[in-house]
C-alpha cells in the first residue's frame, strides 16, 4: 500500500520521530501514457524498511507536477471504477490497537470507531482496520486467514448496477456487503475482496 503525501520529506521526518526504518526519499520514474506516447513521469519515493512490518510493502509517494500539455490518457476502466477510495486492513485481535497506533504514526491522522473497526480518513481516501474475528461484519462470507494482511479494497463507481452487470457478464461472482455496496469475493480475486461503491 502506498500512502500519497504532498511533502516527501515531513513524512520522512514524522517516520523518524517515531523511530520507523526507512530506506530515505528516492526519486524513481513512472510511466504514464499520454496523448503523444508513454513519458516517463518522476516520483518521489519513501519506503518503510521497519521490522514491525508484517502485513505488506508499504511506502509513500510524492507525484510530481506533470509537464505542461501532458495529459494521461486510458484512466477509464470498463468495470466503471473511477478512484481507489479504502484498503481494509485485517488483523489479528489482540493486535488491534498496536496496528491503530502504528497507523496512526504513518497517517498522522486521528483514527474513528467504525462499528468495530478503527479508520483513518486521509481526505480522499481512506484505511479501515479491522479485527480478524469481524471481517464477516463487513464482508460475509469471508475467511480470512493470514492477518495481518489486506483482506480488501474499495473501488469508487458511478454507477453500481452498471458495474454490476458488467462483473457479472464476465463470470465474476458478486455479493452484497453489509454497506450496501458489492464485492467480488476473495476466492475470485487471488486472495483479496475488491469492493465496488458509489459513496
Amino acid at each position: 500500500m502506498v500512502f500519497s503525501t504532498s511533502e516527501s520529506a515531513i513524512s520522512a521526518a514524522r517516520l523518524d520521530t517515531g523511530r520507523v526504518g526507512h530506506g530515505g526519499v528516492n526519486t524513481i520514474q513512472r510511466p504514464v501514457e499520454t496523448s503523444t506516447g508513454t513519458q516517463l513521469v518522476p516520483v518521489r519515493l519513501l519506503e518503510i524498511e521497519d521490522e514491525q512490518v508484517s502485513e505488506g510493502r508499504l511506502a509513500f509517494a510524492e507525484n510530481l507536477p506533470l509537464d505542461t500539455g501532458l495529459k494521461q490518457i486510458h484512466t477509464d476502466h470498463p468495470n466503471g471504477a473511477i478512484e481507489l477510495v479504502e484498503a481494509i486492513l485485517c488483523v489479528e485481535d489482540g493486535e488491534f490497537d498496536a496496528y491503530v497506533t502504528r497507523y496512526q504514526l504513518y497517517s498522522g491522522t486521528p483514527p474513528e470507531l467504525e462499528g468495530k473497526a478503527c479508520v483513518f480518513d486521509l481526505g480522499g481516501g481512506r484505511i479501515m482496520i479491522m479485527p480478524e474475528s469481524h471481517i464477516t461484519d463487513l464482508l460475509p462470507g469471508e475467511v480470512f486467514t493470514s492477518s495481518p494482511g489486506f483482506a480488501g479494497y474499495a473501488v469508487k463507481v458511478r454507477d453500481l448496477a452498471f458495474t454490476r452487470r458488467h462483473l457479472e457478464s464476465n463470470g465474476f461472482p458478486v455479493v452484497e456487503t453489509a454497506r450496501g455496496d458489492i464485492c467480488v469475493p476473495s476466492a475470485s480475486l487471488l486472495g483479496t475482496a475488491l469492493i465496488f461503491t458509489e459513496r
